[in-house]
C-alpha cells in the first residue's frame, strides 16, 4: 500500500486490512505524506500515528535518568558497586588469559606429539640399519644403549643423569612424573583456573557470581525508589486524571517501566561495555603477537557487524513501539470492558465489545509479524558476518602457517578469541533490543511522571 493523499476507510464489518495499513507506516514513516493520511477517520494509521513520535527522542536523558535512579544513595551500595567494577574488569584480564594459556599447552603437547613422531622414525631407522647376521659390527650392549637414547625422551635422560642410587621403582616413578608435571605446568593449571574463574559452555563462573550476588541490593534499592515517585507522582495528579484514567494500562506502563530500568543498566554495565572492551584487547593482542591482517579482519568484521545489527534493531524498534501502542490499547479495552460489566449487559452490547477487541488483536498481530520479520532478517545478516570473517582469518593463518610465520598455536589462539568474540556479539542484537525495548518503556513511565496536575497548589501551601 502506498503512501498517497487519501485514505481508504476501515470497512464496517471490523475487519480492515491492517497489514497493509502498517506496512505503509512503517515504510513511510519518515514521509510528511502520512501525516495528512494519518489524521483521516476511520483509517488505521489515525490511531497508531497518535501514539507514535521519531525513535531516538529523548533516549539519552531517559538513559541517564536510569543510572541516576540506580546510583546508589549508600555508602555500603556505593562499595557494592565499585566491588562489581572491578570484578568486571578481572573477567576481561581472565578472558584474555585463557585463549593465550590455550594456546601455550596446545603447543607444548603438539611439540611432544612431534618428538613422538621423530623418536619412532629413529627407531625404525636403526632397526633397518643394524644388521640381522651373527657377524654385526656393533655390539649387543651398543644397539641397547642406541635404542634406549633415541627411544627415552629428553626429559627422561635428564632426569634420570642424578639417579645413580635408589630402588627400581623410584625411578619408574621419577620418569613417569617428571614428564606429566611439565606438561601440565603452568599452562594447563592456568587454563583450568580461568576457565573456573570466568565459566564456560553457556554458564558463568565465579566472578560473575559474585558480581551478581553483590549487584542484588544495588537494583532492588532502584526499584524502591522509583515505584515510590512514580506513586507519589500519580496520588499528587488532579481528580480529573483519576477520572479519566484507564487503569489496566497505567498499570502495565508502571510494571514495564519499573523493570526496563533495572534491564537497561543491567545490559549496559555488565554485557555491552565489556564486550567492547575484549573486542578492543582482542585486536590490540592479535595486532602485537600475531599478523596485523588478523587484527584488521577482526576489527572491520566487528566494526560491520554492529551498525548492520543497530540499523535493522533500530527498525524493529519502531515496530515495538507500535506494539506497545497497540496492545496498551487491546489490554484496555479488555480491563474496561471487564470493569463496565454491568453496563456492557445492560445495553446488550457483547457483540460490539468482542468486535472491538477482536480489530485491537488483529492490529496487534500486524505489528507483530513485521517485528518478527526483521528479527530473522538479522539472525541472517549476523550469521553471514560473522562466517565471513572467520573464513578470512582462517584463510590468512593457514597461509602463515604454512610459510612457518604463524603457528599451529596461533590458529587454535584466534579461533579461541574469534569464539570469545563472536558468541557474546550473537547475543548483542539481543541486547541492544531489550535496551531499545526497554528505553521504550521507560518512555512510557518519564511521560506520565511528566503528567502535570490541572490544579497545583501554590508554594507554601498548607
Amino acid at each position: 500500500m502506498a503512501a498517497s493523499s487519501a485514505c481508504v476507510p476501515l470497512p464496517a464489518d471490523a475487519r480492515p486490512n491492517v497489514h497493509a495499513c502498517c506496512a505503509a507506516f512503517l515504510l513511510t514513516r519518515s514521509s510528511n505524506q502520512v501525516h495528512t493520511i494519518s489524521r483521516q477517520p476511520g483509517c488505521v494509521l489515525h490511531v497508531v500515528h497518535s501514539w507514535c513520535r521519531q525513535p531516538g527522542e529523548g533516549r539519552w536523558q531517559m538513559a541517564a535518568s536510569a543510572f541516576h535512579y540506580v546510583w546508589p544513595d549508600t555508602g555500603s551500595l556505593r562499595t557494592r558497586l565499585a566491588a562489581c567494577f572491578v570484578l568486571v574488569m578481572a573477567e576481561r584480564a581472565i578472558n584474555l588469559a585463557a585463549p593465550i594459556a590455550f594456546k601455550h599447552m596446545v603447543e607444548v603437547l603438539s611439540d611432544l606429539t612431534m618428538d613422538k613422531a621423530s623418536t619412532s622414525s629413529a627407531a625404525a631407522v636403526v632397526a633397518a640399519a643394524t644388521p640381522a647376521s651373527s657377524n654385526q659390527q656393533l655390539s649387543a650392549g651398543v644397539q641397547t644403549s642406541v635404542r634406549h637414547l633415541l627411544l627415552t625422551p629428553v626429559t627422561q635422560q635428564s632426569a634420570g643423569l642424578g639417579d645413580t642410587s635408589g630402588s627400581k621403582s623410584t625411578a619408574v616413578g621419577v620418569d613417569a612424573l617428571a614428564p606429566f608435571w611439565m606438561l601440565f605446568y603452568p599452562w594447563v593449571l592456568i587454563y583450568l583456573i580461568a576457565f573456573f574463574l570466568r565459566g564456560g559452555s553457556g554458564s558463568e563462573g565465579l566472578l560473575a557470581n559474585v558480581r551478581d550476588m553483590l549487584w542484588i541490593p544495588i537494583t532492588q534499592a532502584a526499584f524502591r525508589r522509583i515505584s515510590c515517585d512514580v506513586f507519589g507522582h500519580l496520588l499528587n495528579l488532579d481528580l480529573n486524571f483519576h477520572v479519566h484514567r484507564k487503569t489496566g494500562q497505567i498499570m502495565r506502563i508502571l510494571d514495564r517501566g519499573t523493570s526496563s530500568i533495572q534491564d537497561t543498566v543491567s545490559i549496559v554495565l555488565f554485557n555491552v561495555l565489556p564486550q567492547m572492551i575484549d573486542i578492543v584487547v582482542a585486536c590490540t593482542y592479535l595486532t602485537t603477537q600475531m599478523q596485523p591482517w588478523v587484527a584488521i579482519i577482526v576489527l572491520i568484521t566487528v566494526s560491520s557487524y554492529v551498525p548492520l545489527t543497530v540499523c535493522i534493531t533500530e527498525r524493529r524498534g519502531e515496530v515495538r513501539k507500535v506494539m506497545n501502542a497497540l496492545d496498551n490499547e487491546r489490554e484496555s479495552r479488555a480491563t474496561d470492558m471487564l470493569l463496565n460489566y454491568e453496563t456492557v449487559k445492560y445495553f446488550c452490547n457483547e457483540a460490539f465489545e468482542l468486535a472491538g477487541y477482536d480489530q485491537a488483536t488483529r492490529k496487534y498481530q500486524a505489528a507483530e509479524y513485521w517485528q518478527m520479520a526483521f528479527l530473522s532478517l538479522l539472525s541472517m545478516v549476523q550469521s553471514a558476518l560473522v562466517w565471513l570473517g572467520l573464513a578470512a582469518g582462517l584463510i590468512v593463518c593457514v597461509w602463515g602457517s604454512s610459510r612457518g610465520t604463524l603457528t599451529v598455536g596461533d590458529t587454535v589462539l584466534f579461533i579461541t578469541l574469534m569464539q570469545q568474540l563472536y558468541v557474546p556479539l550473537t547475543y548483542f542484537g539481543s541486547y541492544y533490543r531489550q535496551v531499545q525495548k526497554a528505553l521504550i518503556d521507560m518512555e512510557n513511565m518519564f511521560e506520565l511522571l511528566a503528567t502535570k496536575p490541572a490544579v497545583q497548589d501554590e508554594s507554601g501551601a498548607g
